[in-house]
């Protein structure tokens, strides 16, 4: 998640609502709506100043769940001087972004962790302009008013919807991280039984095994345990709440042994804008991530069969807890993988120099196979 002190910002852009001047972000430039009676002032210009690297990763992250300022001002004019350095996503539909500036249009479809949000690849889809166009895919349930899906061939079925909106027929690329090498295998089963052609699938550090829920975990944990620690690391990650923990929020745990699991978000939430009203915006969008994360962190998948799509493996190689297994279990269910271990963790692995080493790494292969098929073609000539 970015650094952004969200309720500082939303303050601003409240502040600045109320007087009808609206900030906005389009290509890659701060922008102001502002009514002609209320020009913007020396005092303002140097205020968005101030706060440009928090306005610009606001725009960049969350400024589709927090549209709540009046729009019945002026077009838009050219605020010099605050450009960013990141492009902004191109929005396709509310589930499919592209996260790049691509020179061609062979698409690679990005699938993010258990968070849903695809966002965080970017810098890796970035390393990737002059092969691919990557498109993220957000999760159902990233949206307002959606619920998440219950199982992993669910949402393998509703990704497949979305990205054949984009892209009618094969070959189909992927790139997954975490979680979603198993919803990755199961696009890739039901593509395959429906004769649909898969170039590659690339896993980003992820063992494909059972995938077993709350089964696994110690006896003392439940389902409050999971739900109460992410989201006491979300609501502190975002600035809302954290400890030293008011007498209110103490007694949360203790009032959700008897909610349902898929409820008990609803309630935390509600508990919250009750005590802090004026963080309901973004109360109201961490919930929709802890929930996900409850969601799939919750969930059981048991991979059968095989596919016979190639897959690419990039193993993380500063993990603390070392996996022996040089194919992380993909050597069983596909016929052919490739294993490269890259620097980074599990988490960061798509970030900076490290998502850097993996495009590296995947435009090197990119080429030695075209080459390849250039020389086939020249020798069949």
């Amino acid at each position: 998640m970015p650094a952004i002190d969200l309720i500082k910002v939303l303050d601003l852009l409240t502040r600045y609502g109320k007087q009808g001047i609206r900030i906005s972000l389009s290509a890659n430039e701060l922008l102001i709506k502002y009514p002609k009676n209320n020009p913007v002032t020396d005092e303002i210009i140097e205020e968005l100043k101030a706060n440009k690297e928090h306005l610009l990763e606001y725009f960049r992250y969350y400024d589709s769940e927090f549209r709540f300022m009046d729009d019945a001002v002026q077009p838009p004019e050219s605020f010099a001087g605050l450009s960013g350095l990141k492009e902004p996503e191109k929005v396709l539909n509310s589930h499919l972004l592209l996260l790049n500036q691509p020179k061609k249009e062979v698409p690679v479809f990005m699938l993010p962790g258990s968070g849903g949000k695809s966002g965080a690849y970017q810098e890796l889809a970035n390393c990737l302009n002059d092969q691919y166009s990557i498109y993220g895919l957000e999760m159902m349930g990233t949206q307002k008013g959606e619920t998440p899906l219950k199982s992993v061939p669910e949402i393998a079925s509703l990704n497949i919807q979305w990205i054949k909106s984009l892209q009618p027929q094969g070959p189909y690329r992927f790139i997954a991280h975490s979680f979603s090498a198993y919803v990755v295998f199961e696009m890739t089963q039901q593509l395959e039984r429906e004769g649909d052609a898969i170039e590659f699938i690339v896993v980003l550090d992820q063992q494909i095994k059972a995938l077993s829920g709350l089964c696994d975990a110690p006896d003392e944990v439940n389902d409050v345990d999971v739900v109460m620690g992410l989201a006491s690391d979300y609501f502190a990650s975002f600035k809302i709440l954290s400890p030293p923990y008011p007498d209110w929020a103490n007694h949360l745990k203790a009032q959700l042994e008897t909610i349902p699991l898929h409820r008990m978000m609803s309630f935390i939430s509600e508990t919250i804008i009750e005590h802090l009203p004026h963080t309901a915006k973004i109360v109201e969008y961490v919930a929709r991530l802890v929930n996900i994360r409850v969601y799939n962190d919750t969930m059981e998948y048991y991979p059968k069969g095989t596919i016979n799509t190639a897959v690419i493996v990039f193993k993380a190689m500063d993990n603390e807890e070392k996996n022996p297994d040089e194919f992380l279990g993909w050597d069983l269910f596909s016929p052919t993988v490739e294993v490269y271990e890259v620097p980074g963790t599990h988490h960061n692995l798509v970030d900076g120099d490290n998502a850097v080493e993996i495009g590296r790494i995947l435009k090197t292969r990119i080429d030695l196979a075209e080459n390849a098929i250039l020389s086939t073609n020249q020798t069949k000539a």
